[in-house]
Parts: C-alpha cells; sequence; structure tokens
C-alpha cells in the first residue's frame, strides 16, 4: 500500500496530466493500476481553488484519508492538528502529518471530517507548524460525496 501511495504521487506531483485531467469545478475519480502487481487503486481529486496543486482522496491502511500538498512546515511524519471549515459553519480539528518523501500532507483521522464534507459546498483547511508557518487550502466540494464513495467502496473491497 505505500509503494502505490508513494508511486501515485510522485505520478501526480510529475506530472498530473498523465494520470488524469484536473478540474476546481467538481471532484473527480481515476484509478490507477499497479503494472507490476495489476492491484487497482481508486483516488479522487480536485484542484485548489486560485491554486496549481490538487487535494486527493485515498485508501491508506484500509481507510478514506484526504490529502493535501505542501500543507504547513513540520518534519516528515510530525503530526500537527490542522483545522477544516466547510461553508461558514464551526470549525473543526483534524489530525495530519507530512508523509515520508513526499510534500503531501495526510489526515490521520476521518472521523469527522468525513461526514462535514459530504455536506458542503466549500472547504478550507488551515494547516499550522512550525514557527507559526500557516497555509490554507480552499478547494469545492461539488460531486465530492460521489468521489468519496467511489474510493470508501475500493478501500472496503477484496483487491487490496
Amino acid at each position: 500500500m505505500k509503494k502505490t501511495i508513494i508511486t501515485l504521487a510522485a505520478i501526480l506531483t510529475i506530472n498530473p496530466a498523465l494520470a488524469f485531467t484536473l478540474s476546481n469545478e467538481k471532484w473527480e475519480s481515476f484509478t490507477v493500476v499497479d503494472d507490476f502487481t495489476d492491484k487497482i487503486s481508486v483516488g479522487a481529486n480536485i484542484s485548489q481553488l486560485d491554486e496549481d496543486n490538487s487535494v486527493f482522496l485515498i485508501c491508506k491502511e484500509n481507510e478514506v484519508m484526504i490529502a493535501i500538498p505542501n500543507g504547513a512546515y513540520v518534519s516528515e511524519l510530525e503530526t500537527y492538528s490542522a483545522r477544516i471549515r466547510v461553508d461558514k459553519n464551526e470549525l473543526f480539528n483534524i489530525k495530519m502529518a507530512r508523509q515520508e518523501n513526499s510534500s503531501h500532507h495526510w489526515s490521520l483521522d476521518n472521523t469527522e471530517w468525513e461526514k462535514h464534507l459530504q455536506s458542503g459546498k466549500m472547504a478550507i483547511i488551515e494547516t499550522k507548524g512550525r514557527e507559526d508557518s500557516s497555509k490554507l487550502i480552499k478547494f469545492s466540494l461539488n460531486n465530492f460525496s460521489k468521489a468519496y464513495q467511489a474510493v470508501l467502496k475500493n478501500c472496503n473491497s477484496d483487491n487490496k
């Protein structure tokens, strides 16, 4: 699984056009087939508003995780708390970590964010790292529920 995630992140970092077309209008599902194992991985993405980077949903350790590019400055595998706000609703916290050999930061807990993101129209994630570094990641939630369900279905399948 780690190889698949790192491979997917590398593909998307090097040239996102190789995998799929990025859009900031709605979430899009995508499928990646490992050439060596034939394992199929399903993910989803959307471009950030006013940015060239994407926010991703991916299956990791049998859970759907959200991944953001270039979060706040932290060391690899260091955990931190980010805040999410969906539409103009109340802020809530999510635990994040920067993954090894990657600029992407992954959620470590999906107990709360998935419900909120599935019911909203727009989300903002604020990351805070060392030395009070922070970053705002803004993205649309159009088609999020459909994309989330596609990734979740793959996460719960026998195709691991």
